[in-house]
C-alpha cells in the first residue's frame, strides 16, 4: 500500500484563498472548486483567519524561537481574554441569582429539552418568520404555544397526550 503525502499550502496561498471569499464575493464552494481544495478546508482557513487575523497561518516548524514564542504568547493572551469574558458573565448572572449553563459546544445535555422545543417551534411554526413584522411573530409564537403545543400537540414522553391533558391527569392522580 502506498502512502499519499499530504499537500501543504503556504500562508500566502491560504490568505489569498480566504480573500477570494471575503473580498471577491466568491462562495466558499466556488472558491474551493477553483483552487482544487475541499470546502471544509477553506471553511477552516476562514475560521482561523477570522479568529487570529494576520497570525492565522504560522507555518510548520521552521520558525525562529522568537516568532514561536510570540505566537504562543498571543494564543495564551487570547485564551485569557476569553476566560475573563466568561468570568464577567458568570459574575453578572450570579449577582442576579442565576446559574450559568455548564454545557459546552456539542454537549447540550443540560438544555436538551429547550433545544428540542425550539427546533420544533422553528420547524412547525416559524417557517417564514424573517418576512413577518416582529409583533406578528410574537403573536404567532404565543398562539402556537398556548393554542397548539400545550393543548393539542401529542408528546411521546407523556404517553401521546397533550401537555394540558397530561397535567390534568397528573392532578387527578395526586
Amino acid at each position: 500500500m502506498t502512502e499519499t503525502k499530504r499537500r501543504q499550502y503556504t500562508a500566502e496561498f491560504k490568505k489569498e484563498a480566504v480573500e477570494l471569499v471575503t473580498r471577491e464575493n466568491y462562495t466558499v464552494a466556488q472558491a474551493a472548486r477553483s483552487l482544487g481544495i475541499s470546502r471544509s478546508m477553506l471553511d477552516r482557513w476562514r475560521r482561523q483567519y477570522r479568529e487570529r487575523g494576520q497570525d492565522a497561518f504560522p507555518g510548520t516548524g521552521h520558525q525562529s524561537t522568537e516568532v514561536e514564542e510570540l505566537r504562543r504568547l498571543r494564543e495564551g493572551n487570547r485564551r485569557l481574554k476569553l476566560e475573563k469574558e466568561i468570568l464577567k458573565k458568570w459574575r453578572l448572572l450570579k449577582s442576579h441569582g442565576m446559574v450559568s449553563s455548564m454545557s459546552r459546544s456539542g454537549n447540550c445535555l443540560d438544555n436538551a429539552v429547550a433545544e428540542r422545543f425550539f427546533r420544533t417551534l422553528k420547524s412547525e411554526c416559524l417557517v417564514n418568520w424573517h418576512e413577518m413584522p416582529a409583533e406578528e411573530v410574537k403573536h404567532d409564537i404565543v398562539d402556537y404555544i398556548e393554542m397548539f403545543y400545550n393543548s393539542e400537540r401529542l408528546h411521546s414522553y407523556t404517553g401521546y397526550l397533550s401537555r394540558n391533558d397530561y397535567e390534568k391527569l397528573a392532578v387527578t392522580l395526586v
